[in-house]
């Protein structure tokens, strides 16, 4: 008995020295990720991503570290690996608009304009529904989500002034200005301009 005791303790132990060990190399990429965003330098880019790859293993539903990760595809251009990561996100994520977003824009930069519209069209119907259930509950998350909306009209050609004038004209927006200076970013800038932030 005293033997399986010991035994048991022995194993927790290493158990619990493994999950620091995990933790440590975590924290460790995230500091590199922050590092290789603001760089230009592709091969610290790539070791990044090559430590992004170890770390994804020990924590495979990690979901900044996935973010992080298509980020840095997107610096090297690597475009279907972004969107693959992309996919992986939406697996544990499916009504995640911000990833679908970038995820449609991703597509149309390789060539892929009618998946692009697909997508793109398929997270207009899940932002209209998300802003029926957030009318009256949260209306930062609400305007957030109206604005994503218009970004996507923007995105399929439907944006109009009229749509902008409504948002600006919301009395909640006088609550959050940082979110009116978005809207208004959005409404002067071009759809290309958008896509451009991508490229």
């Amino acid at each position: 008995m005293k033997k399986i005791t010991i035994l048991l303790l022995t194993l927790f132990l290493f158990s619990c020295s493994d999950k620091r060990e995990n933790l440590q190399s975590l924290n460790n990429v995230i500091s590199n990720i922050q590092i290789a965003l603001k760089s230009s330098n592709e091969d610290l880019i790539y070791r990044v991503l090559n430590e992004i790859d170890y770390v994804e293993k020990l924590f495979p539903e990690h979901q900044s570290l996935k973010e992080q990760k298509y980020k840095l595809q997107i610096k090297l251009k690597h475009y279907e690996d972004a969107i693959k990561t992309i996919d992986s996100l939406l697996e544990i994520s499916p009504d995640d608009v911000d990833n679908r977003v970038v995820k449609g824009i991703l597509l149309e930069i390789i060539g892929k304009n009618r998946e692009s519209k697909i997508v793109l069209e398929e997270t207009l119907e899940l932002i209209e529904n998300k802003i029926l259930k957030m009318l009256k509950v949260d209306k930062k998350k609400r305007l957030n989500r109206e604005i994503n909306r218009l970004m996507i009209l923007k995105l399929l050609y439907r944006d109009s002034p009229i749509e902008y004038q409504n948002l600006k004209d919301d009395p909640d927006f006088k609550l959050y200005p940082d979110n009116y200076k978005v809207l208004l970013i959005l409404e002067a800038g071009s759809r290309d301009s958008l896509i451009n932030n991508f490229r």
